[in-house]
């Protein structure tokens, strides 16, 4: 309605309006405030002028065994003006004395005789309750008393329609009131004197009035000394704003050789001149417009041709899949127009299914804001595709509103790749097969050695029977060993994905283990053979035979490679869907380096006692080719040399559809 109140030199003025008349407002009640004060500060003085005697006359009438001098002063001061009350107080708090005999008997009792004079209008009431001793006021005072944080105070309070300072005073214990007193009293009465300030208010009152007046007028003067000055730059700033907004609407229109009139012994032709300046940037900045609009613009040309004319099959999409753009290439693969794409989703499209898959990567994309690369098989598009999903635009709150989806062909680098692998893999093949040869042809030799040289020495020399024997056993040990090195080779060679039949059963770990370990318990009187076995274990899922085999193996190795005094430890645990067999030994130990190795076949570990321990180095092999058949996994650690190893294999839970065929 006016417009002027929503400006800023009216806020400015109004604020230092305020703060001047609040200012003064604080000064005016600062004024009143220690005027107040003071008439209080007065009375309580004066008070403490009229206490003074009354309290020496108590102690005096009490030490020269007078009864009648205090009460001679209290009357006379009472007939000053502005005393509305004095009274003495007993220590309980709401006696007045002077008012009854209590005193003159005391006296009397501690004298054995009193005066005459003392009985001279001296009163004798019944009721001597002290006035004004049920007010709160009073109250509090004792408390300070009681808890001797004070001896004086003051309190207001209002009594017949009067505003009234009254003054109370402890009469300190002496040891001549004991007569009227208990001695444990901690007080022998309180003074109380009670004055007016009606007539002081009154005075105030008329000061208080004269500053609010000052105030009226000084505020009032502030005000229209105000309005003058803002009414007199609203007239002389109107003139102004008209011609600043008639250059404004040529702006709006597009006209920026326009300028403001630049004054600049005032605001306004400051704020026109940075006006001018504005107009100014903006011009070059239209010039600067046009040029990046037309950049834009074949840039856009250039990108467009650039999308369209890409091998690649890409589109653009929305967060929930729907096509926006697609290139040419994926219109060619589809045999329709790439306009026809725009609209339809992407998993009818780009994966040729009729609804989005459970595992669609979009919504991970658009939580995470991160692209995802995947590979797949795309036969309706006519290959194989490396595929990119990636975030492309945001909205204003950062979340994904756009994705560029980009699929290379890569079926005919995906045919180049297998067939190097398959020329890798021959000529791997042919290196195994010649160090295959020259391992067994040199295991057969050194056997056969041993076996045709102990026969010749049979038939060439007449011996005892004892020494026969020995070399009978020899040659009988010798092939034996030949025997189960054939056998593993044959076993090794048969044992592999697609090359053996295995069938499979639900079987009791537990038992298979104690079975198995069992005479290593009695057999082994170097190591000590240990069993953790948890009770209610799951049957796994496998061929017992081809397990046992395996703990076998295990077994074998740990007690060849344990120390004398050491400890062999076969530990079982459920872990997850798979049951985890480990065989622990405190032997030898295997360096870092060849932990990957141990599982290859005629791998012997490459130490000191390589030659001391017999094997053929297949039973790690044909362990893990066994295990892979159950589908399970095998593995070693170790922690160094001299410091143990331990061989971890899991197992498949049994199932309960009973017997299957691993094919």
């Amino acid at each position: 309605m006016f417009p002027f109140l929503q400006s800023r030199i009216f806020r400015l003025l109004t604020i230092g309006m305020l703060v001047i008349i609040s200012g003064f407002g604080v000064l005016i009640y600062m004024i009143i405030h220690n005027e107040r004060q003071n008439v209080l500060e007065e009375r309580v003085r004066a008070s403490e002028l009229m206490a003074e005697p009354i309290l020496q006359s108590i102690y005096e009438d009490m030490v020269t065994e007078r009864a009648d001098h205090a009460r001679y002063l209290i009357d006379r001061l009472k007939t000053v003006s502005g005393v509305e009350r004095i009274q003495v107080i007993r220590a309980n708090g709401f006696e007045e004395a002077f008012q009854d005999l209590k005193t003159i008997e005391a006296m009397e009792k501690r004298l054995g005789r009193i005066w005459p004079a003392w009985l001279v209008d001296h009163p004798s009431k019944v009721d001597v309750t002290a006035v004004g001793t049920e007010t709160r006021g009073f109250k509090e005072a004792l408390k300070l008393f009681d808890e001797e944080r004070g001896e004086r105070g003051y309190y207001l309070e209002t009594s017949g329609g009067k505003e009234l300072l009254t003054y109370v005073a402890l009469i300190q214990a002496k040891q001549e009131c004991n007569a009227c007193h208990g001695a444990a009293e901690p007080a022998r009465g309180f003074l109380m004197i009670s004055t007016s300030l009606n007539e002081p208010f009154l005075l105030f009152e008329e000061t208080r009035n004269r500053w609010l007046l000052y105030g009226a007028a000084v505020t009032l003067t502030i005000v229209i000394i105000s309005i003058s000055l803002f009414v007199s730059f609203i007239s002389s700033g109107a003139r102004r704003m008209k011609g600043m907004l008639a250059v404004s609407e040529e702006w709006k229109k597009g006209n920026l050789d326009v300028r403001m009139d630049v004054d600049e012994k005032d605001e306004f032709g400051t704020l026109a001149k940075s006006f001018n300046s504005m107009a100014d940037s903006l011009k070059v900045d239209q010039e600067e417009i046009k040029g990046l609009y037309t950049d834009v613009n074949q840039a856009k040309i250039a990108w467009e041709r650039t999308f369209d004319t890409m091998e690649e099959l890409v589109v653009i999409m929305d967060s929930g899949g729907k096509i926006l753009k697609a290139n040419k290439a994926i219109g060619r693969r589809l045999n329709m127009h790439f306009n026809d794409i725009v609209g339809k989703d992407c998993f009818e499209v780009l994966h040729n299914l009729y609804e989005r898959w459970h595992d669609c990567p979009i919504a991970r994309i658009v939580h995470t804001r991160r692209p995802h690369v995947f590979e797949i098989e795309a036969e309706h598009l006519g290959g194989t595709f490396w595929t990119t999903i990636a975030p492309l635009t945001f909205d204003s709150v950062g979340n994904v509103s756009t994705l560029i989806h980009v699929m290379t062909d890569v079926t005919a680098l995906k045919r180049l790749t297998r067939l190097e692998g398959d020329k890798k893999l021959l000529e791997e093949t042919d290196a195994f097969k010649n160090n295959l040869m020259s391992i067994v042809s040199h295991e057969l030799r050194t056997h056969l050695s041993s076996i045709m040289g102990y026969i010749e020495l049979l038939r060439s020399r007449i011996v005892d029977e004892e020494t026969k024997g020995k070399w009978l056993e020899i040659v009988h040990k010798e092939s034996d060993r030949l025997t189960s090195f054939m056998d593993e080779i044959l076993d090794l060679a048969r044992i592999k994905p697609g090359g053996v039949e295995l069938t499979r059963e639900g079987f009791d770990v537990v038992r298979l283990v104690e079975k198995v370990a069992e005479p290593y318990i009695h057999r082994s009187n170097a190591q000590t053979i240990g069993l953790d076995t948890p009770a209610n274990l799951p049957l796994a899922y496998g061929n017992t035979g081809k397990i046992q085999n395996v703990i076998v193996n295990l077994l074998e190795n740990a007690v060849k490679y344990s120390p004398e005094g050491g400890r062999v430890l076969i530990k079982l645990e459920h872990v997850d869907e798979d049951i985890m067999v480990s065989v622990a030994d405190e032997g030898m130990g295997i360096p870092t380096g060849d932990i990957e190795k141990v599982f290859e076949p005629f791998h012997r570990a490459d130490s000191s006692h390589e030659f001391s321990i017999k094997g053929t180095g297949l039973g790690l092999s044909i362990s893990k080719a066994i295990v892979a058949l159950h589908g399970g996994k095998i593995w070693a650690e170790s922690e160094g040399e001299g410091k143990g190893t331990t061989f971890y294999f899991t197992l498949p839970l049994a199932k309960t559809d009973g017997v299957q065929k691993a094919q």
